[in-house]
């Protein structure tokens, strides 16, 4: 029966440990891998004979070693989620990894990876969704990115160590980040050198007093990178808190929203928000709609 396999979800058990089984790779028929929000640890297996693999979700673990070049021999045609966050990868982000052509979905926050972004990852025309920080990536934002793949909606690459300007077709994309480029242009990215923002690393930036920390884009503070894979870091609350800083000077935000948005981090208890029994978010009432 594990043949016809299509989903295989482990989630959010910090009593799940150790490395995970390379006979994963026996189940041919697995479209979905959830494994996220566990303790598993140690490199991944070759998982490369998941021809129907479309998800893998192994965040929030603590994986270590390189991101392995085996993701880019799963389907080009069916593969599309890839996210890796909140681990401990090192080494530089594969450049095979653009041979995946209808991939939406790059999330390899919060580890060490170090080197450049590839450019290759510009090519890939069905990105929507792309976060890269808290890294030490370093170079600058490959100019072509985000011009093939014009339909991004969000894409994070602060807390690295990126020089340089923002390209000039991502800032004026209106769909980036919620929006935030109509409202803060290039800094609705990330902002500028010299300057930094504490909550997103863009949108309404503030300068840094320490020169030395003033070559970086994106930064969440003027302080150096303090990386830590044990964080939790809750991405509900992350993504609340980038809606309220676009709508909170809005006409139609009324008080029902003022009186608990921002009200400290029990986002389920803010006017608007449905949460699960899990404390994840599964549904949202906004005042207006974002353009």
């Amino acid at each position: 029966m594990s043949h016809f396999l299509e989903s295989l979800k482990l989630c959010h058990n910090k009593n799940l440990n150790g490395t995970v089984p390379a006979e994963i790779n026996s189940l041919r028929n697995l479209k979905a891998l959830h494994l996220e929000d566990n303790k598993f640890s140690g490199t991944l297996p070759d998982l490369s004979d998941l021809k129907t693999l479309s998800v893998i979700n192994l965040g929030a673990n603590r994986f270590s070693g390189t991101i392995p070049t085996w993701f880019s021999k799963l389907s080009p045609m069916t593969f599309k989620q890839l996210l890796l966050d909140n681990n401990r990868f090192a080494g530089t982000i594969p450049s095979e990894l653009a041979r995946l052509a209808l991939m939406s979905t790059l999330n390899l926050s919060h580890n060490k990876l170090t080197g450049t972004i590839p450019l290759g990852l510009s090519s890939l025309p069905g990105l929507l969704e792309v976060d890269l920080s808290s890294n030490m990536l370093t170079g600058s934002i490959p100019n072509l990115f985000g011009l093939n793949n014009a339909g991004i909606t969000q894409l994070d690459l602060t807390d690295n160590y990126l020089t340089g300007s923002v390209p000039k077709h991502l800032c004026k994309n209106k769909r980036v980040n919620l929006g935030a480029t109509l409202r803060y242009h290039c800094q609705g990215i990330v902002c500028p050198a010299g300057t930094y923002n504490k909550e997103f690393g863009y949108s309404s930036c503030f300068p840094c007093d320490d020169e030395s920390k003033k070559k970086y884009l994106g930064r969440k503070s003027c302080q150096d990178n303090e990386a830590d894979s044990d964080v939790f870091i809750d991405k509900d609350l992350q993504q609340l808190k980038k809606i309220y800083h676009l709508l909170v000077h809005s006409d139609r935000w009324s008080r029902k929203y003022s009186d608990t948005w921002m009200r400290g981090d029990d986002k389920c208890a803010w006017y608007g928000v449905k949460c699960n029994a899990d404390g994840m978010v599964i549904g949202l009432t906004l005042p207006l709609s974002i353009p």
